[in-house]
């Protein structure tokens, strides 16, 4: 198990855990939204992590619940976790909100697979391979935008060589191998990347020829 935090991961067990005490007792989202003096969709938001739950409102459920005290303390404190930030938060200004949530899932995997028929997987691709795909999308903007995202890029990648790595496998179809992406210099530095990077104990890389 990955030793990695994620305050993303924290909220989703957090709200599954409160659903669970919730159906175990027999009652409706409608029904403890009276008890709390709140609407039934912040209860559901609650539960299917969409907002991060208020410490005290998590303790209120419990004691609806009829939790343990041991219960309630580890409840309340993954309550207080959910709301740190993600070092992914700091480039919200171009990261859509979907995308947060993948990011959020992928820094605590502790294994990750993935497969990819057109490009380099962003966990693998090189900082001039990622550059010369914003640069030639319409998703980014200024060239300020290009190079925060260069930057954010590099930053996820990190999970693969940061502490307790999870498991990596990487499909890549033959097309993603040969489709030149910025020129042959950087398509060459960045297959000699792939190539290094299949031969870490933790990342695995197939070729797919069909």
């Amino acid at each position: 198990m990955s030793a990695r935090h994620s305050p993303t991961v924290r909220r989703r067990r957090l709200g599954a855990e409160l659903r669970r005490l919730r159906e175990a007792i027999g009652m409706t989202c409608e029904q403890v939204a009276d008890y709390l003096d709140c609407s039934a969709s912040k209860i559901s938001r609650m539960e299917t992590a969409r907002v991060p739950a208020r410490s005290v409102d998590v303790q209120a459920l419990c004691r609806l619940y009829r939790a343990s005290e041991e219960q309630t303390a580890t409840l309340a404190a993954l309550a207080r976790e959910s709301k740190q930030a993600g070092w992914w938060q700091r480039f919200d200004d171009i990261v859509p909100n979907w995308f947060e949530t993948y990011i959020g899932l992928e820094a605590a995997a502790a294994t990750i697979r993935t497969y990819e028929v057109q490009l380099v997987p962003g966990l693998l691709q090189t900082e001039g391979y990622a550059r010369a795909l914003f640069e030639c999308g319409d998703l980014i903007g200024t060239t300020t935008d290009i190079e925060r995202a260069v930057s954010m890029r590099r930053s996820r990648q990190e999970v693969l060589t940061g502490e307790n790595p999870p498991r990596y496998w990487a499909i890549l179809s033959e097309a993603a191998l040969q489709r030149l992406v910025g020129g042959s210099g950087i398509m060459r530095d960045q297959l000699l990347h792939i190539a290094e990077m299949s031969e870490t104990s933790q990342c695995h890389r197939s070729g797919d020829s069909s």
